[in-house]
């Protein structure tokens, strides 16, 4: 888990967020085609997934949502961040593409 700091704050349910929690590894691919189809733009231009900020915007904000389980976010509390909070976000989303070179591998998923 990794934590980003928010330069512009946002009030989810009556609390300041000044910081948030991340997890890609702890998103579902449930979840993951579900913030998928969560993408707001421009449908008409084909663009790869690395340069569709809406989609890693997407992707990132999933990541967070699936660190904080425990709270009562949505996607529709981080459609109101600011500024470069915004690219703080796609840069999450961006990290679905590579691993950390340091990151262990994780229990397999295959079922035996």
């Amino acid at each position: 888990m990794d934590t980003i700091k928010l330069s512009s704050p946002l009030l989810i349910d009556d609390e300041t967020v000044t910081e948030v929690t991340y997890d890609v590894n702890a998103v579902t691919n449930e979840e993951y085609l579900a913030a998928s189809s969560r993408r707001k733009g421009d449908f008409t231009q084909p663009t790869m997934p690395v340069n569709d900020m809406a989609l890693l915007f997407a992707w990132g904000v999933q990541a967070i949502l699936s660190a904080n389980r425990d709270k009562n976010w949505t996607a529709d509390d981080f459609a109101r961040v600011k500024g470069h909070d915004n690219w703080q976000i796609c840069q999450i989303g961006y990290s679905f593409f590579s691993a950390p070179h340091d990151e262990q591998p994780q229990e397999s998923s295959e079922v035996r």
